[in-house]
């Protein structure tokens, strides 16, 4: 019963990764209007690149160092929000949106930031539900001693390959999984 729940919540984790990915592509493309260049400075899928994002809306809104920095504080970055802050300051100062400040691009990119903020909540919410699920089984903390296996990854092997004591090694459990590269040359 345990293994139907976990392969039903693995599905919509599939299904939320699926309208997430297009919605993403867009938000990046709509953020190079607004914000050019803004991946040299800062991860734009981070939850604070999210918040300062939906914060600003427009690079000619910041007017402070101090101003980035309360966006930072909401965000627990820690130490390395000041030397952000400061690299996002100078940002500002140094490109050119290709928009104007009151342009419906702004806003458009504040509530596709707004969703994206609320669609990795949701996910990540539905993982720490499976990881609930599976916690207790031998074969979940048997998967997260692999190296480069880490809990979502452990989480859908398990939703899809069921029981991973019917496989008789690891060789044979990776290409059920369709996770052993293979070498195309003539």
């Amino acid at each position: 019963k345990k293994a139907e729940r976990l392969r039903e919540m693995s599905y919509e984790l599939d299904m939320m990764n699926r309208r997430i990915r297009p919605m993403k592509c867009q938000f990046l493309r709509l953020l190079d209007k607004v914000w050019p260049c803004l991946d040299e400075v800062s991860d734009y899928s981070s939850r604070f690149m999210l918040d300062f994002i939906i914060a600003f809306g427009h690079p000619e809104n910041i007017k402070t160092v101090k101003g980035v920095l309360s966006v930072i504080r909401k965000s627990e970055m820690g130490t390395a929000g000041r030397k952000i802050a400061q690299d996002l300051f100078n940002y500002c100062h140094t490109h050119l949106s290709a928009v104007s400040k009151d342009s419906s691009y702004v806003e458009l990119l504040k509530r596709m930031a707004i969703e994206l903020k609320a669609m990795a909540k949701k996910k990540s919410e539905l993982i720490d539900r499976m990881a609930d699920e599976a916690r207790n089984k031998d074969e979940f903390a048997r998967l997260l001693t692999i190296p480069a296996v880490a809990k979502t990854t452990a989480l859908k092997i398990m939703a899809r390959g069921g029981d991973i004591s019917r496989f008789r090694n690891a060789e044979a459990l990776v290409a059920y999984c369709v996770l052993d590269p293979r070498v195309y040359q003539s």
